[in-house]
Formats: structure tokens, sequence, C-alpha cells
């Protein structure tokens, strides 16, 4: 009875020596947010305010990912009259689940409302996320990302995906960027790349909103959109060797079952 004991033993245990890899790790070094909205009136600045938020500046990068908090704005520009012809509002967030995982939101929209007799006027909104880490082992960045909106939507939810990789921040050999579909119905779109272990990158979002309203001089509409994205290890295929081990260990485990009814048949 001991042996077979044994050898169930050694089965299990050649079983849990190829299943146990270690869990995905990215490095976090570094996370940015920032906004800059600004107002112009025949090509002329009027107002541009700018925020920015990094986990250096907030001293938590010691600790690790951290949330960045919201930026908001809500920006306005006025006519000789006083009247209000331009406003925009709008909020942006980037939140850390762990090192591995988090998203992004942002909520934007604005109302361009212009008489006759007033200014060529328009509303600029430049967002931005960035996130440096490096990668422990091979994986695979995913970015889920979705858009809705009602309203006049021209010039809304211009956004980029950028990622860039090097041996280190300094040299940079691969670079990639997409434009991300504008589809405002809230339907989820889906992108994946692939990282190296060792290599650091930086993965960045770019929104860009330009609202220059033509001959209907009018403008009134905004739109949400979330992005998810995490890192996953790359799928481990066993190795020639391992392969071997986890026979060997079905066949003793196979052999310890046989064993053990052989001795309860006989008593």
């Amino acid at each position: 009875m001991s042996s077979s004991r044994n050898l169930a033993a050694l089965g299990a245990f050649s079983l849990l020596a190829i299943s146990a890899t270690p869990a995905a790790a990215t490095i976090p070094l570094d996370g940015s947010l920032s906004l800059e909205v600004f107002t112009k009136a025949n090509g002329n600045i009027q107002t541009d305010p700018f925020e920015l938020k990094s986990w250096s500046n907030i001293g938590a990068h010691k600790d690790g990912p951290k949330d960045l908090g919201h930026i908001a704005f809500d920006p306005e520009a006025r006519t000789s009259n006083g009247k209000i012809d331009v406003k925009g509002h709008g909020d942006l967030f980037a939140h850390w689940d762990s090192a591995d995982r988090g998203h992004v939101t942002a909520d934007i929209g604005r109302t361009i409302d212009l008489q006759n007799d007033a200014p060529q006027m328009s509303l600029l909104i430049n967002s931005g996320w960035d996130y440096l880490f490096t990668a422990d082992q091979d994986g695979v960045f995913n970015l889920d990302y979705m858009f809705s909106g009602d309203g006049q939507l021209k010039g809304l939810g211009d956004w980029t995906f950028e990622i860039k990789s090097g041996v280190d921040t300094r040299h940079i050999d691969q670079f990639e960027d997409v434009t991300l579909a504008r589809v405002f119905d809230g339907s989820a779109q889906h992108l994946s790349f692939a990282l190296e272990a060792g290599r650091t990158y930086t993965v960045s979002l770019f929104g860009g909103d330009q609202n220059r309203p033509a001959d209907g001089r009018s403008l009134d509409g905004g739109y949400q959109a979330r992005f998810d994205w995490s890192i996953v290890p790359k799928a481990v295929v066993p190795e020639p060797s391992s392969w071997t081990l986890m026979l060997a260990g079905l066949g003793l485990a196979g052999l310890a079952l046989r064993q053990r009814r052989t001795l309860l048949a006989n008593g």
C-alpha cells in the first residue's frame, strides 16, 4: 500500500512541477495624465488652461501605480457684448487596478453658437495618458475601448494609441501608432500588441478634439470614451522535457491506481 502511495505522490509532484509557472510581472516606472484645452477667436488664443498629473509629481511612483484623479475643464469664450459663444466641458480620469490592469475614461462635450457678427471662434482639446513600464516576461498588451455620444459629433473623438519600446527609455527602436475607430454606438473595439521580456515600453493615448463651426456656425454635442487595458503573459507551450515529465507523472499515477485496485481485489 505504501508503494502505491509513493507512486501517486510522485505523479502528483510531476504534474505540479510543470504547471507551476511564475505569475506575470510588470515593473511600473511612471504614469501621467494631461489635458490642454483652449479657445480661439480669429486665430488668437483667448484661454489656454493646461494641467498635468503624474506619479512623479504626486510622489506616488515609489509605491507603484496610483490613480491620477480627475482633470476637469469648463472653458468658455465671450464676444464683446458678453455673450458666451464657445463653451466646453469634460472630465479625464486614469485608474490602475495594478501594474497589469487599469482604465482611462473621458467625458467631453462642447457648445458653439455664434452670431452672424461674431468672430470665427473654435475650441481645441488635447488629452493625453502615458504608462511607462518594463516587461518582466514575454506577454501581450491588450486595449479594449468604446465610444458613445449624442448631438453633433463632428470634430470629436479623434484618439490615437501609440506604443514604443527599447532596451531603456533613451534607446527607442520600435514604434507603432493606431488611429482608433470613432464608432459612437457603444460597440467594443480591441487591439493587442506583443511584449518582449526585458524591454521598456511607453504606451500612450492621445485625444484631439477640434471644433470649428462652418456655415451653420453652431455645434452642440458630446461623447464618453472608456479605454480598458491589460498586460497578460504569453501562453506558455511546455518544452519537450516538460512533456516527458508530465507523461511520466501520468504513468506513475496510473500505475499507482492499478496497484491499489489489485490490492483491494486480493483483500
